[in-house]
């Protein structure tokens, strides 16, 4: 190759460097940069449900021997604590605990003690208490406390009827 068409080569190529500098110095619509913000949003949002589900699907073979039934685990979208649907089979995690991962793994175990109770097993009782436990024998000596620290639903109802 001669000098001179190894110095056009050279020309051409700093040429479109400069061109492509040029477009990506450029603003860019708002509106692609939504569409970009929120495609990013919805995919987090899919990974999100993915890795919770997982984890349930994890947690259900180490800790209740595969027993409980197939729910998708996601976060809510307001409010300050998790909750269970059963008629959705869905659980909702507390977005308050969304960068702690220790949290997260607390409320994903506290709410699957609620599956294991049984949708009939109102709130904290007995059921969900022995499930905490059960927890708690396994290796998560956090459950015992937690079990400890929630008043059973029927001192609650004998508080609640008792003359002052």
């Amino acid at each position: 190759m001669t000098q001179e068409a190894s110095n056009r080569r050279a020309r051409k190529s700093q040429a479109l460097k400069t061109a492509v500098a040029l477009i990506e110095a450029l603003p860019r619509p708002p509106i692609l940069e939504e569409k970009k913000r929120i495609g990013r949003a919805v995919h987090d949002h899919r990974t999100s449900v993915y890795r919770l589900t997982r984890s349930y699907d994890l947690f259900n073979l180490k800790f209740f021997g595969g027993r409980l039934p197939q729910f998708n685990v996601g976060d809510a979208e307001t409010g300050t604590s998790a909750e269970t649907r059963f008629k959705e089979k869905l659980i909702l995690l507390s977005p308050t605990s969304r960068n702690d991962p220790r949290e997260r793994r607390r409320e994903l175990l506290h709410e699957m003690c609620h599956v294991a109770a049984g949708a009939r097993a109102h709130g904290h009782g007995p059921r969900w208490k022995e499930q905490m436990r059960h927890l708690a024998d396994v290796g998560e000596v956090w459950a015992r406390k937690e079990a400890e620290d929630y008043p059973t639903q029927l001192r609650r109802l004998h508080e609640r009827m008792r003359p002052v």
